[in-house]
């Protein structure tokens, strides 16, 4: 399982589909997948999905699913609709400066964080590497946005 933006991702009990965990942790429900590729070289599958959203008036959210097949289990999770992604329990987004933030617990204030910074072209993202001083120790992430839409993308630890 992985998660990103509040959604939890799972592969159902056959390998073939991408499904959400449901709030109680246990149902899960497969997702409508839309386009997907495969990269021979990792033996991955990636699945472009649509979520709808938790409340009845929330938009759906876009996620790239990376899915190990050999192994059925899902192996990371890119957010590409808006808002913020979560790695180690941190979330970061994106101001309206294009500057990458972290957002505080209650949600409803961010803090920018600096960072070193590189264009990748063959992604069309700017990849920039923040440290985030966590519970018990700093974490170096790289978050990887998408300048032009104005969102996270990718987060990984260092």
């Amino acid at each position: 399982m992985a998660e990103c933006g509040g959604v939890v991702f799972t592969v159902t009990a056959d390998g073939n589909e991408v499904a959400v965990v449901g709030r109680d942790g246990a149902a899960t429900h497969a997702v409508a997948v839309g386009e997907s590729f495969l990269d021979a070289d990792k033996r991955t599958r990636h699945h472009f999905v649509d979520v709808q959203g938790r409340g009845a008036d929330d938009e759906a959210s876009q996620f790239l699913v990376t899915v190990r097949e050999d192994q059925r289990r899902v192996v990371a999770v890119r957010a590409y609709g808006g808002g913020g992604c979560e790695c180690e329990g941190v979330v970061f987004t994106v101001t309206d400066r294009d500057e990458v933030a972290v957002v505080v617990a209650d949600g409803a204030a961010t803090r920018v964080l600096r960072s070193e910074s590189f264009l990748d072209v063959d992604k069309c993202t700017r990849r920039h590497f923040v440290d985030v001083q966590g519970k018990a120790e700093a974490m170096l992430f790289l978050v990887s946005v998408h300048e032009d839409q104005r969102r996270v993308v990718f987060v990984q630890r260092c």
